[in-house]
């Protein structure tokens, strides 16, 4: 008597963190470059969610609701971020009149096109295995060295089955995104908005760039964005 076991499993890595890319202070990232709002959150994939925290061997796991980091960065089209905060609302937290955010803007980036970051199928691959048991027998307790009439137990029972097994393992790989966007500053009597210029990179680079004021193409290079005037 046989019997056939079919196991399909993923494989990539998908753990989020608790160590989170930005930490929001007053509705932005604190310390960033561009003035990110805490509305970007959802695309920088930080998370509330439930999480489960080990403990001691001996000890209960407890179930905590928490924000945490993953890495499917998601900024689409018609996205819009300034460098200054002051460009969003006034202290009273009403919007700002944009002649009044002309004044404060250096620069200003709308996404036009993109694709996020994840995880994508890559190769994927299968193997057949068959593994020897006796029925009613746990596999463990079986003694490979003996030969196959004496693995039947003390008293002699039990059928010899084989059980076929087909192993199907999905790859994955993160493929970082792509993003394309336009970066636009003051004119000279900060009357309007004029195009600095179209650049396109990975929704990791550009992360970066919100980060640290640093841009760099998809292979690493660095691209250098100025603006023209500098606020009042």
């Amino acid at each position: 008597m046989a019997g056939s076991i079919e196991i399909k499993t993923l494989s990539y890595p998908d753990d989020r963190s608790l160590t989170l890319l930005a930490n929001f202070v007053d509705g932005f990232a604190a310390g960033w470059f561009f003035a990110v709002p805490e509305a970007f959150k959802d695309a920088l994939d930080i998370r509330f969610g439930p999480r489960v925290l080990s403990k001691q061997q001996d000890e209960k796991q407890e179930k905590l609701h928490l924000w945490t980091q993953g890495n499917k960065f998601s900024f689409s089209p018609g996205d819009i971020l300034y460098d200054s905060k002051s460009a969003y609302f006034e202290e009273n937290g009403a919007p700002l009149p944009w002649s009044a955010a002309l004044n404060v803007i250096n620069l200003c980036l709308e996404v036009e096109s993109a694709t996020p970051a994840g995880w994508v199928p890559s190769k994927a691959f299968s193997t057949r295995f068959s593994t020897e048991y006796l029925e009613g027998h746990r596999l463990e307790d079986l003694n490979p060295d003996k030969p196959k009439k004496e693995r039947a137990g003390k008293e002699g029972k039990g059928s010899l089955l084989v059980a076929k097994t087909k192993l199907s393992v999905q790859r994955f790989l993160r493929n970082p995104g792509r993003i394309s966007f336009s970066v636009h500053g003051p004119d000279a009597k900060r009357e309007k908005l004029e195009p600095l210029g179209r650049f396109e990179t990975t929704q990791d680079f550009f992360i970066t760039y919100l980060q640290t004021g640093c841009l760099r193409a998809p292979s690493g290079t660095v691209v250098e964005v100025v603006p023209q005037t500098k606020a009042k």
